[in-house]
């Protein structure tokens, strides 16, 4: 009973130590800003912005070591797949090009 004993001795102090090895996730102001309706707007701030933009908020639960490096490791690629904080606010609109001939 006694090596059991330490042995959750031993994985709570390394858990304890754990929190204090926590890579930062990069945080840069805005270059740009979507054009959207301001309802559509609002439902991107709120669910999207999180992990698609510059913006970094994090519940509680992300901040702890090891979920902590997962977030981290999702939140810089859904960045390279889409950032709202870099999406330039000129992109012409998808979809059939009109032709030009007469």
């Amino acid at each position: 009973m006694r090596a059991f004993g330490k042995l959750i001795l031993a994985g709570v102090l390394v858990f304890a130590v754990l929190q204090f090895v926590r890579p930062a996730i990069p945080a840069k102001s805005a270059t740009a800003a979507i054009q959207a309706p301001p309802d559509v707007k609002q439902i991107l701030d709120k669910d999207c912005y999180g992990c698609h933009s510059d913006e970094r908020r994090l519940a509680w639960f992300d901040q702890i070591v090891p979920g902590c490096w997962l977030v981290r490791h999702d939140i810089l690629t859904a960045r390279e797949h889409l950032n709202f904080s870099t999406l330039a606010p000129s992109l012409p609109p998808r979809g059939r090009r009109r032709s030009t001939r007469p």
